[in-house]
């Protein structure tokens, strides 16, 4: 269907390139846009004749007067899949505009099939957002997922991967960046049995239906390789095997907690479960056991800790990745003792100190 809005677009990128007035008809002969503004909205039959008859009207001076609401030019039918769906007329002497006709009705076609490309892509989006949404939702309605999945022609069945990706923006508009990645994403997830969606500018959900492992990091290495040629920065988790959507929307939750917690492109939240469960404790509680064992720990002796826990309790390697010499470590590590009286290069002492820091 031929919108007034693709019409005024097809108006102002036509007139721009041959320099006539270019109007744009509806399948009722009714002026949808025109350079001549004051045109619009009126009856012209010599268009409502070329959608009849499907073919050209030349309209000379001498024929003017033959047919109503029209001026001298040429009338051409505009077709998609082999439909006639509109007129395009260019007004001025036939001789001397015909030449342009062939090249306008070509523009015309293409700006139609692109509009109705990128409306098509656009719908497709919102209904996935719309299915996500559901999905996230407290009281999700299974039949309305299966629905909306059934008009995408998406077969989704367990069990499901979670996967949760994290994005910076870059200088560009936001808005106009995720419309343009619309049609990139669906190239390369169509493949898959899955659903996705933006839950907001800097956040991509998506639910694979799959129980390969290699096929999710498969599917994670494409959406990677795509997402850091457009944003900033990108962080991407994956949790565990989901049995029922039920599941999916605190898996989803438990991810982006997970992001937060972490500075690492690609993470798995297996590595984060504990840290999680903590964060489940009543904030005034935690903040009070973290500042009781960690007393007065300095800044340098609190990263210090964190490199040694990074590096397995490794002494050579954390003071190699500190830059200092092993001396100065076992010194620090010693004053960590001191204050706080766990000792850091004890098993179940390290355990306390690490588990301090995540609260």
């Amino acid at each position: 269907m031929l919108t007034k809005e693709m019409a005024d677009i097809l108006v102002k990128e036509t007139m721009r390139r041959v320099g006539r007035n270019i109007n744009i008809f509806d399948r009722n002969g009714i002026i949808l846009s025109s350079g001549e503004k004051n045109r619009i909205d009126m009856f012209h039959e010599g268009a409502f004749e070329v959608v009849q008859t499907k073919s050209p009207l030349i309209i000379t001076n001498a024929e003017v007067d033959k047919y109503r609401g029209v001026k001298k030019g040429i009338n051409l039918p505009i077709f998609n899949q082999d439909k006639i769906i509109g007129v395009v007329g260019i007004s001025g002497i036939p001789e001397e505009v015909q030449e342009f006709g062939s090249l306008v009705v070509l523009m015309t076609e293409l700006l139609i099939k692109q509009q109705l490309l990128s409306n098509e892509v656009e719908w497709k989006f919102r209904t996935r957002e719309s299915i996500m949404d559901e999905i996230l939702s407290e009281k999700q309605n299974h039949l309305k997922i299966t629905q909306k999945l059934s008009v995408l022609n998406i077969s989704l069945s367990p069990p499901y991967f979670p996967i949760v990706i994290s994005l910076t923006q870059g200088r560009n508009n936001t808005q106009t960046l995720m419309s343009n990645i619309y049609k990139d994403i669906e190239s390369i997830l169509y493949v898959y049995s899955c659903i996705y969606a933006f839950n907001d500018s800097q956040t991509f959900l998506l639910l694979l239906g799959s129980k390969s492992v290699n096929e999710k990091n498969r599917l994670m290495d494409q959406l990677e390789r795509f997402m850091v040629n457009r944003f900033n920065q990108v962080s991407i988790s994956s949790g565990y095997l989901a049995e029922q959507f039920d599941q999916v929307r605190d898996s989803f939750k438990q991810l982006k907690l997970a992001l937060q917690l972490s500075t690492e492109r690609r993470i798995h939240l297996r590595d984060y479960e504990i840290q999680l469960l903590l964060k489940e404790v009543n904030e005034v509680e935690r903040k009070r056991v973290k500042t009781r064992i960690q007393q007065q720990l300095t800044p340098e002796l609190k990263e210090t800790l964190r490199e040694l826990f990074n590096n397995d309790l490794n002494v050579q390697t954390t003071a190699d990745a500190l830059f200092i010499h092993r001396n100065t470590l076992l010194y620090r590590l010693k004053k960590v003792h001191e204050i706080t009286g766990y000792n850091p290069r004890k098993f179940h002492d390290a355990i306390v100190l690490q588990m301090s820091e995540w609260l």
